[in-house]
């Protein structure tokens, strides 16, 4: 099925995209999960995952077909006491949709705990996969990044995430490169969301490192001269 990840430009926009997910998940047998964000306060629940269905047109036949979508949050796990517990939920192991910010995604974690023993690295694929085989099969499905707020991502911003781009790549090359011919790794689509980018081919050129955007307007259109 492929998975698809979400940046969103700051954390609490993303809790924000979360209660709008957790809203459509408004089915017979759709699920959310919330965690108390303040567990001194009543009422400060916020969704971490859940799943929904949802309707989609079986291309060869004609017909709906209901396929589930399960999704989750990643905060990482400084400053969330949550997160450690969540990531063991089947929402975090199983999702094809990852809501986060890019500082996230792959920061570290330097120090030691309590304990004094060094701290694991505070990034997603440290969290999903504690061995190399299944950061590996994770990588290889990952199909679409959607950039959101991609107007947001310029100067220092702009320059961290043109680089987090770059290493996610690099990584679906390696794997590539070391998959065996009868196991594909899915092609790894960029998809910038925003309506206020002036000259959004240069825009895209300058974040995304790489030239050939095709600019898609609300209603889907794509021809003449939206096309660089």
């Amino acid at each position: 099925a492929g998975r698809a990840v979400i940046f969103l430009p700051y954390s609490a926009l993303m809790s924000d995209i979360a209660c709008e997910f957790a809203n459509l998940c408004d089915g017979e047998f759709d699920e959310v999960i919330k965690y108390e964000a303040d567990d001194r306060a009543r009422g400060t629940e916020m969704p971490y995952g859940g799943v929904l269905h949802v309707d989609l047109k079986d291309g060869e036949r004609q017909k709906k077909v209901c396929r589930s979508i399960t999704w989750t949050i990643w905060r990482g796990f400084s400053g969330d006491e949550h997160m450690r517990m969540h990531t063991r939920h089947r929402f975090f192991r199983n999702a094809q949709i990852i809501l986060a910010t890019p500082d996230k995604w792959a920061h570290p974690d330097p120090g030691r705990d309590e304990d004094g023993k060094q701290r694991l690295c505070d990034s997603f694929l440290c969290a999903w996969g504690h061995d190399e085989h299944s950061r590996k099969e994770w990588i290889s499905q990952l199909g679409l990044v959607v950039i959101d707020e991609a107007h947001e991502f310029k100067e220092v911003l702009g320059g961290q995430m043109r680089e987090l781009l770059q290493r996610m790549r690099t990584l679906r090359d390696a794997v590539s490169e070391g998959r065996t011919p009868s196991v594909s790794t899915k092609r790894q689509r960029v998809m910038l969301v925003s309506a206020t980018i002036p000259r959004a081919d240069k825009f895209s050129e300058d974040l995304l490192g790489i030239s050939g955007a095709i600019l898609v307007q609300p209603d889907g259109n794509t021809g003449g001269s939206a096309t660089f």
